[in-house]
């Protein structure tokens, strides 16, 4: 081969390999923008919950002579971040922030609690709200609370998806004649896991906690001898209440331990 024909082929090559490099160049960056729109690339998004949304439950009902009345005040947020209350990473890098529905964890925690107290107690509750006359007769009790730490975040586990609520709030009740009052400071971690996850998953797991934390500052109201219990013949089975699959870690399966019976205003 004379040496025009050896410049020409060495050309060729050089010519094939920059448009090999050109093509390789083009392929990583459609695969990093391919990347980056499916999440590959640090980016968050912001969903609301509606913590508010609770799991199936037993209603009690008592009759409304016997019901106790009481005022909740929207809860005092305290933390030094209240933009969310958590977060969503998963193996990509994405994150996703949990923010409540309304904006206020304050209110929605106290819409929560009145419903608890209907559903679970058979109270008569209400949220305190300027403006609005309270119901005839007024308030026996009023409870107010202060927001602490609020955190629920959700992670990739192995072969399934990890949840973790933990709070701690300090909830005060005071009687409204003889303004006795208490106050506990109620801190609680609370974990799940699920093979699909879906955001009711959390507002489940969310609201079951601030369920629980209720029952047990209730049962501080009768061993401070705000309210007396008055233990029905025939309470209705505990295993009623369990919520499947739901653990707390110092106490195991979550459930309500409030007592069946009607609560009346110690004099």
């Amino acid at each position: 081969m004379n040496e025009t024909g050896l410049a020409t082929m060495m050309g060729l090559r050089r010519l094939r390999g920059a448009s090999l490099a050109v093509v390789l160049a083009w392929f990583g960056m459609c695969v990093f923008s391919l990347f980056e729109l499916q999440g590959c690339a640090p980016s968050r998004d912001f969903v609301a919950l509606e913590i508010r949304n609770s799991p199936p439950m037993l209603k009690r009902t008592v009759p409304e002579a016997e019901r106790l009345r009481v005022a909740v005040v929207p809860f005092e947020d305290r933390r030094t971040d209240t933009r969310g209350i958590g977060m969503r990473r998963d193996w990509m890098g994405t994150s996703t922030t949990w923010t409540v529905v309304g904006d206020s964890l304050g209110d929605m925690i106290a819409e929560v609690v009145v419903d608890h107290l209907k559903r679970s107690f058979g109270w008569k509750a209400w949220i305190v709200r300027p403006g609005i006359l309270q119901p005839d007769g007024g308030a026996d009790i009023t409870i107010t609370g202060t927001i602490l730490t609020f955190e629920a975040t959700v992670g990739p586990g192995f072969g399934d998806t990890n949840l973790s609520v933990t709070t701690h709030m300090r909830l005060n009740a005071s009687e409204t004649v003889s303004h006795r009052s208490i106050s506990e400071s109620i801190e609680d971690t609370v974990t799940h896991r699920v093979l699909w996850f879906e955001p009711r998953d959390l507002e489940h797991l969310i609201n079951s906690t601030i369920r629980k934390q209720m029952d047990r500052f209730r049962l501080q109201l009768h061993d401070h001898g705000l309210v007396r219990l008055e233990v029905e013949s025939s309470p209705v089975p505990r295993d009623l209440l369990v919520l499947p699959g739901v653990r707390r870690e110092q106490d195991g399966p979550l459930a309500s331990d409030s007592g069946y019976g009607t609560d009346r205003l110690v004099p």
